[in-house]
């Protein structure tokens, strides 16, 4: 494979996982909205979350392995453009623009998650005090 078919590929497995952190947000949210003695809609949610998450961490094993295919530089670069450090990257061409903006929404939508589920965790501990 040559290096744009590699970041193809991870810019694929990128939409991908955005689109189970999407399922992963909307499980969160409707665990927030449901009532906390129906066990069986938190099971279903709850599983819901973890086969997203379960499909997440292939799909990062997937980038981690089709980034080993990449010259050193420009895995660096890659490397750089899915975890930012707040540095300024320079984006040579479209596709890597592609895996910066798609890698930054996953960001993005991460830190929702992440409050949404702040948000329900603070709703269990205050039914169950």
């Amino acid at each position: 494979m040559d290096s744009n078919e590699v970041l193809t590929s991870i810019l694929g497995s990128l939409k991908q996982k955005y689109n189970h952190l999407n399922q992963i947000y909307d499980a969160t949210r409707e665990l927030e909205k449901t009532r906390f003695d129906d066990e069986v809609t938190f099971s279903t949610l709850l599983k819901l979350r973890q086969n997203s998450m379960d499909n997440i961490d292939k799909l990062d094993d997937d980038i981690k392995k089709s980034m080993q295919a990449l010259s050193s530089s420009l895995r660096e670069k890659i490397n750089e453009l899915l975890f930012p450090s707040g540095k300024t990257v320079t984006l040579d061409n479209p596709l890597q623009t592609n895996i910066f903006d798609t890698a930054k929404s996953n960001i993005q939508l991460l830190k929702r998650i992440i409050d949404a589920d702040e948000r329900f965790n603070e709703a269990v501990h205050k039914q169950h005090k």
